[in-house]
Protein backbone atom coordinates (compact mmCIF):
# COMPACT_ATOMS: atom_id res chain seq x y z
CA UNK A 1 0.00 0.00 0.00
CA UNK A 2 1.24 3.58 -1.03
CA UNK A 3 2.48 5.84 2.25
CA UNK A 4 2.97 9.30 2.11
CA UNK A 5 4.37 11.61 4.88
CA UNK A 6 2.63 14.67 6.98
CA UNK A 7 5.29 16.99 5.04
CA UNK A 8 3.38 16.52 1.85
CA UNK A 9 0.17 16.64 3.39
CA UNK A 10 1.10 19.83 4.69
CA UNK A 11 2.29 20.93 1.10
CA UNK A 12 -0.94 19.60 -0.75
CA UNK A 13 -2.65 21.64 1.78
CA UNK A 14 -1.41 24.80 1.07
CA UNK A 15 -1.93 24.77 -2.86
CA UNK A 16 -5.38 23.94 -1.71
CA UNK A 17 -5.89 26.91 0.40
CA UNK A 18 -4.75 29.16 -2.74
CA UNK A 19 -7.08 27.38 -4.71
CA UNK A 20 -9.93 27.83 -2.32
CA UNK A 21 -8.88 31.55 -1.78
CA UNK A 22 -9.88 32.10 -5.79
CA UNK A 23 -12.63 29.80 -5.63
CA UNK A 24 -14.59 32.40 -2.82
CA UNK A 25 -14.08 35.33 -4.83
CA UNK A 26 -13.27 37.38 -1.65
CA UNK A 27 -10.30 38.98 -0.24
CA UNK A 28 -9.00 37.08 2.98
CA UNK A 29 -5.58 36.14 4.07
CA UNK A 30 -4.44 32.77 5.27
CA UNK A 31 -1.63 33.05 8.64
CA UNK A 32 -0.43 29.59 8.56
CA UNK A 33 1.72 28.26 11.50
CA UNK A 34 3.15 24.96 10.34
CA UNK A 35 5.36 22.47 12.10
CA UNK A 36 9.09 23.73 12.22
CA UNK A 37 11.83 21.46 10.01
CA UNK A 38 12.86 20.02 13.12
CA UNK A 39 9.20 19.13 14.75
CA UNK A 40 9.05 17.23 10.89
CA UNK A 41 11.98 15.02 11.47
CA UNK A 42 10.30 13.54 14.98
CA UNK A 43 6.95 11.46 15.61
CA UNK A 44 4.38 11.77 15.34
CA UNK A 45 4.99 13.70 11.83
CA UNK A 46 7.43 11.07 10.91
CA UNK A 47 4.43 8.54 10.34
CA UNK A 48 3.36 7.81 7.70
CA UNK A 49 0.14 7.97 6.20
CA UNK A 50 -1.72 5.44 4.41
CA UNK A 51 -2.94 6.54 1.05
CA UNK A 52 -6.85 6.18 2.12
CA UNK A 53 -5.74 8.17 5.01
CA UNK A 54 -3.66 10.83 3.56
CA UNK A 55 -6.90 11.38 0.95
CA UNK A 56 -9.49 11.46 3.93
CA UNK A 57 -7.77 14.03 5.76
CA UNK A 58 -6.75 16.03 2.95
CA UNK A 59 -10.52 15.99 2.33
CA UNK A 60 -11.44 16.85 6.10
CA UNK A 61 -8.87 19.51 6.21
CA UNK A 62 -10.20 21.85 3.36
CA UNK A 63 -13.70 21.00 4.38
CA UNK A 64 -12.63 22.67 7.65
CA UNK A 65 -11.23 25.63 6.24
CA UNK A 66 -14.05 26.15 4.11
CA UNK A 67 -16.29 26.17 6.67
CA UNK A 68 -14.69 28.59 9.04
CA UNK A 69 -13.95 30.75 6.16
CA UNK A 70 -17.91 31.01 4.95
CA UNK A 71 -19.10 31.41 8.03
CA UNK A 72 -16.36 33.90 9.63
CA UNK A 73 -15.45 36.25 6.55
CA UNK A 74 -16.28 39.75 6.93
CA UNK A 75 -17.18 42.12 4.48
CA UNK A 76 -14.22 45.34 4.20
CA UNK A 77 -16.38 47.67 5.21
CA UNK A 78 -17.74 46.75 8.18
CA UNK A 79 -14.52 45.48 8.98
CA UNK A 80 -13.37 49.03 8.87
CA UNK A 81 -16.74 50.34 10.35
CA UNK A 82 -15.47 48.38 13.64
CA UNK A 83 -12.25 50.01 13.46
CA UNK A 84 -10.59 46.61 11.88
CA UNK A 85 -8.37 45.77 9.28
CA UNK A 86 -10.68 45.41 6.15
CA UNK A 87 -9.34 41.87 5.15
CA UNK A 88 -10.18 38.86 7.44
CA UNK A 89 -7.86 36.24 8.37
CA UNK A 90 -7.98 32.87 9.11
CA UNK A 91 -5.58 30.97 10.88
CA UNK A 92 -4.52 27.32 9.71
CA UNK A 93 -1.72 25.86 12.64
CA UNK A 94 -0.81 22.56 12.78
CA UNK A 95 1.77 21.45 15.81
CA UNK A 96 3.47 19.48 18.53
CA UNK A 97 0.88 19.71 21.87
CA UNK A 98 3.02 20.05 24.63
CA UNK A 99 1.23 18.96 26.99
CA UNK A 100 -0.67 15.91 25.94
CA UNK A 101 1.20 13.90 23.12
CA UNK A 102 -0.43 14.40 20.14
CA UNK A 103 -0.70 16.48 17.04
CA UNK A 104 -3.01 20.31 17.59
CA UNK A 105 -5.00 21.89 14.79
CA UNK A 106 -6.21 25.11 15.43
CA UNK A 107 -8.59 26.52 12.55
CA UNK A 108 -10.08 29.70 13.13
CA UNK A 109 -10.95 33.72 12.38
CA UNK A 110 -10.30 37.24 13.37
CA UNK A 111 -14.12 37.91 13.75
CA UNK A 112 -16.14 39.08 16.46
CA UNK A 113 -17.06 35.72 16.93
CA UNK A 114 -20.56 33.86 16.81
CA UNK A 115 -23.62 36.33 17.24
CA UNK A 116 -25.05 34.17 20.22
CA UNK A 117 -28.69 36.05 19.41
CA UNK A 118 -28.64 34.05 16.22
CA UNK A 119 -27.20 30.82 18.08
CA UNK A 120 -30.14 31.26 20.91
CA UNK A 121 -32.77 31.69 18.66
CA UNK A 122 -31.10 28.50 16.16
CA UNK A 123 -30.78 26.25 19.10
CA UNK A 124 -34.20 27.06 20.27
CA UNK A 125 -35.91 26.44 16.95
CA UNK A 126 -33.69 22.75 16.85
CA UNK A 127 -35.19 22.18 20.46
CA UNK A 128 -32.51 23.36 22.85
CA UNK A 129 -32.43 26.05 25.42
CA UNK A 130 -28.86 27.27 25.77
CA UNK A 131 -30.33 29.19 28.80
CA UNK A 132 -29.97 26.01 30.48
CA UNK A 133 -26.49 25.23 29.56
CA UNK A 134 -23.33 27.27 30.45
CA UNK A 135 -19.77 26.45 30.36
CA UNK A 136 -18.02 24.60 27.45
CA UNK A 137 -21.07 22.48 27.01
CA UNK A 138 -22.70 25.58 24.82
CA UNK A 139 -20.28 25.70 22.24
CA UNK A 140 -21.86 21.31 21.11
CA UNK A 141 -24.77 23.47 20.20
CA UNK A 142 -22.28 24.30 16.99
CA UNK A 143 -22.14 20.44 16.51
CA UNK A 144 -25.82 19.74 15.91
CA UNK A 145 -27.18 18.73 13.02
CA UNK A 146 -29.14 21.14 10.80
CA UNK A 147 -27.50 23.55 12.73
CA UNK A 148 -26.18 27.14 10.77
CA UNK A 149 -26.80 30.85 11.25
CA UNK A 150 -26.65 31.09 7.82
CA UNK A 151 -29.44 32.98 6.23
CA UNK A 152 -28.77 31.54 2.82
CA UNK A 153 -26.43 28.83 0.93
CA UNK A 154 -22.96 29.98 -0.74
CA UNK A 155 -20.43 27.97 -2.48
CA UNK A 156 -18.10 27.36 0.49
CA UNK A 157 -21.08 26.24 2.95
CA UNK A 158 -24.66 26.66 4.59
CA UNK A 159 -25.87 23.73 2.62
CA UNK A 160 -26.95 21.36 5.16
CA UNK A 161 -23.55 20.28 5.81
CA UNK A 162 -21.78 21.80 8.71
CA UNK A 163 -20.25 21.46 11.64
CA UNK A 164 -21.66 17.99 12.24
CA UNK A 165 -20.54 16.27 9.10
CA UNK A 166 -16.59 18.17 10.08
CA UNK A 167 -16.52 16.62 13.53
CA UNK A 168 -17.75 13.27 12.29
CA UNK A 169 -15.12 13.23 9.44
CA UNK A 170 -12.54 14.01 12.17
CA UNK A 171 -13.84 11.52 14.17
CA UNK A 172 -13.57 9.05 11.75
CA UNK A 173 -10.24 9.78 11.51
CA UNK A 174 -9.59 9.54 15.26
CA UNK A 175 -9.43 13.19 15.87
CA UNK A 176 -11.40 14.71 19.04
CA UNK A 177 -12.99 18.15 17.75
CA UNK A 178 -14.15 21.31 20.06
CA UNK A 179 -14.61 24.76 19.49
CA UNK A 180 -14.21 27.98 21.41
CA UNK A 181 -13.67 31.64 21.09
CA UNK A 182 -11.06 33.88 22.40
CA UNK A 183 -12.46 37.98 22.77
CA UNK A 184 -9.49 39.68 21.45
CA UNK A 185 -8.11 42.60 18.70
CA UNK A 186 -8.58 40.83 14.82
CA UNK A 187 -4.61 40.64 13.85
CA UNK A 188 -3.62 38.96 16.79
CA UNK A 189 -3.22 35.21 15.86
CA UNK A 190 -3.35 33.72 19.00
CA UNK A 191 -6.61 35.31 19.68
CA UNK A 192 -9.70 34.48 17.18
CA UNK A 193 -13.81 35.15 17.05
CA UNK A 194 -14.68 31.27 16.61
CA UNK A 195 -11.35 28.45 16.68
CA UNK A 196 -11.97 24.85 15.99
CA UNK A 197 -9.47 23.20 17.89
CA UNK A 198 -8.41 19.32 16.18
CA UNK A 199 -6.53 16.56 18.37
CA UNK A 200 -4.65 13.56 17.22
CA UNK A 201 -3.64 11.58 20.18
CA UNK A 202 -0.14 9.96 19.65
Amino acid sequence: MNTHPWQLLLERLQLNLEALSQKSKQHWDLVAILPEPSDLETAPFQNALSEPFFEALSHTFVHSISNSVSHGYMRAAERESRGWDARTSFLFQVSLDPVTPGIQILIGDDGPGPDWQKVRKKAHDLGVDLATISGAKKWDVFFMPQFSTMLSPNELSGRGIGLDAVREEWKKLGAAVTAENHPGEPGDVDRHGFVLKIFFPI
